[in-house]
């Protein structure tokens, strides 16, 4: 009697050991996924990033080309006032 109670013991054991190792294998899948979906944010992230600090750049260059512009216009226009 008592060996048939622990075969029922063991195999309600087993069981629940099973399941729990499978709860972990499905929460270690679960955490490479979020891993990885971090990863994939975070490069996404980066390339945002350096496309941002391209734009600034070019702004600037940009910005830089209007006023030397803006100085040689006012030149002209000095010279051009002397001249007359």
């Amino acid at each position: 009697m008592a060996d048939t109670e622990q075969r029922i013991i063991n195999t309600q054991l087993n069981g629940k050991i099973e399941l729990l190792a499978q709860e972990m294998k499905d929460f270690k899948d679960e955490m490479k996924d979020f891993k990885n979906e971090m990863r994939a944010y975070r490069a996404e992230t980066r390339a945002d990033i350096a496309e941002i600090r391209q734009s600034i750049t070019a702004m600037g260059n940009h910005a830089r080309n209007i006023t030397i512009a803006a100085i040689i216009g006012v030149g002209a226009m000095i010279i051009t006032i002397l001249i007359k």
